[in-house]
């Protein structure tokens, strides 16, 4: 009977939603992908924001849904009678009066099964899509046959695509440059190729000298190149490639809507950076963390990774460059860490792997473990959870993940049932079981984590929604009453 309820409310607020974009006729921008689609929404937000009145979504209701919600500026907070009752009744607002209307939307589309988008690409007009990217084992791919079945469910939104319509494609990822080929708009493209319309170089983690916690890493910097223009972007307070990316996304954006590219490049320095996306969290006793606790899949995590080997410590700064470029290959190799030749290196400080051995039990840590041995002056930890919605490919992702960080953790805590394969990865690849640590819950994790770290040690924390790593996070974190506006999901 609910399930029954739902669907008729659900279409009457359809009805409503194509009724408010025949009045008021916004433009929209749809943003798509596997990885970073909220950071690209937040900094698309960011840019139209200079010029427009403008309304992004909210996700986590079905791809529609969130959709209906944004055109009749409804908030979902809790879904429940009153909530659709009042969004039907703001629905009728929007219609029988002449509100003031935003003139852009920017929609996430989020992608989870077979099927997700048939209602919604019926309905619903786009004037511009940004695919961001995919990797080869995308997130939620536990539902489908393939990730090319992922991939076509997620392409059926080109469909949107008004006839003056454009596509802005992110050429260093495969999957996303193939769009261009299943429709014939006009395509812009952003990344580190030669293809790149809006190219962009010298990605490097930009620091500062803080008087409490020394030498710390602060944001982004990278150059972009676009019409024979080259200029600098900075965007602080997060790190990793996600962030240059949907700074390049946005930045394209603007320059098709012939806006000024140096106020946008100024919108995106210090803006409102979506929480546990790779953002820069001061922890307790001095310590840094990266907080990359909203989810996780395996391209994610390894550029997660690979970030955390480019960040100095007090005990590797100046030991070289901190660049976060990737390297450039042919297209058809999706850029991860395990293409990283830096990454498969030995370590050069003398703290090499010692011993293999097997998986350490569910509910305990490792091998006895004295920090005296390590200490030191800044370490870095990965703090690393589940992976969800991989089906087949759960294990042997896992895996892989172990064997990248135990190129680059001193020390590796995993959290959640499938992440005792990332501790059999980092053992396979002869990383020292009294440095690997297991958890099946994040508590248990970040009561241990807070006790272990030090001064100048830096974490990075990342798991899929349902582990909740955001509550290892709070344990360790400097400033817990900013937990509110810093963390994701608080209840």
């Amino acid at each position: 009977m609910k399930s029954f309820i739902r669907k008729i409310i659900i279409s009457l607020l359809r009805i409503e939603a194509k009724l408010v974009l025949k009045k008021y006729k916004p433009k929209i921008v749809a943003i798509t992908g596997n990885v970073g689609k909220t950071s690209t929404k937040e900094a698309v937000f960011a840019v139209l924001s200079k010029s427009f009145s403008v309304r992004k979504n909210v996700t986590g209701f079905g791809p529609e849904a969130d959709c209906i919600f944004a055109i009749l500026g409804c908030e979902p907070i809790k879904i429940n009678l009153y909530f659709w009752m009042k969004c039907l009744i703001e629905g009728l607002e929007l219609l029988i009066f002449n509100d003031i209307y935003p003139k852009w939307l920017i929609l996430e589309i989020a992608v989870r099964m077979p099927g997700d988008l048939d209602e919604l690409v019926g309905w619903l007009k786009t004037d511009r899509v940004i695919a961001t990217r995919f990797g080869q084992v995308p997130s939620h791919i536990e539902f489908f046959k393939s990730s090319e079945d992922l991939i076509n469910e997620k392409a059926k939104l080109l469909n949107t695509l008004r006839n003056d319509g454009m596509l802005i494609l992110n050429c260093d990822d495969s999957d996303a440059y193939k769009f261009s080929e299943r429709s014939a708009k006009q395509a812009l493209y952003f990344g580190f190729n030669d293809d790149a319309v809006f190219k962009a170089s010298n990605a490097n983690i930009s620091y500062i000298e803080d008087s409490e916690y020394g030498h710390i890493p602060n944001g982004l910097i990278f150059r972009v190149d676009y019409s024979g223009n080259s200029v600098p972007v900075l965007i602080e307070g997060s790190l990793g490639m996600n962030h240059v990316y949907s700074g390049l996304a946005s930045l394209a954006l603007a320059s098709s809507l012939d806006l000024n590219i140096i106020s946008s490049i100024e919108a995106l320095k210090s803006y409102n950076m979506p929480p546990g996306r790779m953002r820069l969290i001061r922890g307790e006793k001095q310590t840094m963390i990266i907080d990359d606790s909203y989810n996780s899949s395996p391209l994610a995590c390894e550029e997660a990774i690979r970030t955390l080997k480019e960040v100095e410590t007090p005990k590797s700064s100046g030991r070289g460059r901190s660049s976060l470029e990737p390297e450039v290959r042919p297209r058809g190799d999706d850029f991860g860490v395990e293409n990283n030749s830096s990454l498969e290196e030995e370590r050069s400080d003398g703290r090499g792997p010692t011993s293999r051995s097997s998986s350490t039990d569910a509910t305990t840590t490792g091998g006895p473990f004295d920090l005296k041995e390590m200490k030191r002056r800044g370490i870095k930890i990965a703090v690393l959870g589940d992976m969800l919605e991989l089906g087949r490919h759960t294990e042997s992702s896992h895996l892989e993940i172990g064997r990248l960080a135990a190129k680059v953790a001193d020390i590796i805590v995993s959290v959640g049932i499938r992440a005792r394969w990332i501790a059999d990865g980092a053992l396979a690849a002869d990383f020292s079981e009294k440095n690997i640590f297991h958890f099946n819950d994040s508590h248990e994790a970040g009561l241990f984590v807070e006790k272990m770290i030090q001064k100048g040690d830096l974490i990075l924390i990342k798991g899929s929604q349902a582990v909740r790593m955001e509550k290892i996070v709070l344990e360790i974190m400097a400033e817990p009453d900013r937990a509110p506006q810093l963390l994701v999901r608080q209840d």
